[in-house]
């Protein structure tokens, strides 16, 4: 339970104690007077060890709850930047598409391509295409539907975000074990998201 109320005291700091275990010790000597901090590097965890005064006032349901919470803002992070329901769209209900960072940019990489393609007079604007391939087949992508594609990345990417930081907010503020233990934070979320493409 100890570790518990050190993890809630630098959750409360904006500390991740993962970031932080190896500057502090708990040891018990099994003397019947339970655990307790043995060591404490201020310089590396950033702030004074807790006061034994705070650690007593805390009750093993509002530790328990606090860790809880700290768990499911976890979950919550990898879920929402490694999910591939929500981190990556279809083309035609097949054409796999990342989401990321990556992905968007190889769409907008493409559209100004093309569009240099058709300032040159390569190609018209109606003639100038991008061939993605994808799983041994590939779709003919024109440049009209290239930023129509940017776009609603864009805005699945954004909705997805806002959705996230909803999440983050609504969780910090549940007041009960039950609350959090039930809470879905899978919900809302833009998932599986396909762009048809004829």
């Amino acid at each position: 339970m100890l570790y518990l109320k050190i993890k809630k005291y630098l959750n409360d700091n904006s500390i991740n104690i993962d970031s932080v275990f190896d500057s502090f010790e708990i040891k018990d000597l099994s003397d019947g007077n339970g655990e307790f901090i043995n060591n404490w590097d201020d310089s590396k965890i950033g702030i004074s060890k807790p006061t034994d005064e705070y650690l007593e006032s805390l009750s093993n349901d509002e530790v328990e709850l606090s860790n809880l919470i700290i768990n499911k803002l976890s979950d919550l992070d990898i879920y929402h930047f490694n999910s591939e329901e929500i981190r990556q769209m279809t083309i035609n209900e097949y054409f796999v598409l990342l989401l990321t960072s990556k992905g968007r940019t190889l769409v907008a990489e493409q559209i100004q391509s093309l569009e240099l393609q058709v300032k040159l007079g390569i190609v018209t604007e109606e003639n100038a295409n991008f061939e993605y391939f994808y799983n041994g087949g590939s779709v003919e992508i024109s440049l009209v539907q290239l930023r129509a594609l940017y776009i609603f990345m864009i805005n699945t990417v954004n909705t997805n975000y806002g959705v996230y930081k909803a999440h983050i907010h609504a969780i910090k503020n549940l007041s009960t074990i039950e609350e959090v233990e039930a809470y879905d934070f899978t919900a809302d979320y833009l998932k599986n998201q396909n762009l048809n493409i004829e």
